[in-house]
């Protein structure tokens, strides 16, 4: 019997671990979006100097970035 509560306990930590960590992530998702971002004049100046900017990924970044066999 003990076992069986041992699991159910298990279980139920790691529903609220699993839980707990989305509704984290939800949260700083949230504030992100909603949130302006401030430069300081040195800031300012460098993007006005700098108008693009270029992002390269990473093809060994797995799921998050990669390259396909035709180049995208």
């Amino acid at each position: 019997m003990f076992n069986h509560i041992n699991k159910i306990m298990k279980q139920i930590l790691f529903l609220i671990l699993t839980l707990a960590l989305i509704l984290s992530g939800s949260a700083v998702a949230n504030e992100a979006l909603g949130t302006v971002v401030e430069l300081n004049l040195e800031e300012r100046e460098w993007i006005k100097d700098h108008p693009t900017i270029r992002l390269s990924p990473d093809p060994d970044f797995l799921p998050l970035e990669y390259i396909d066999k035709s180049g995208k």
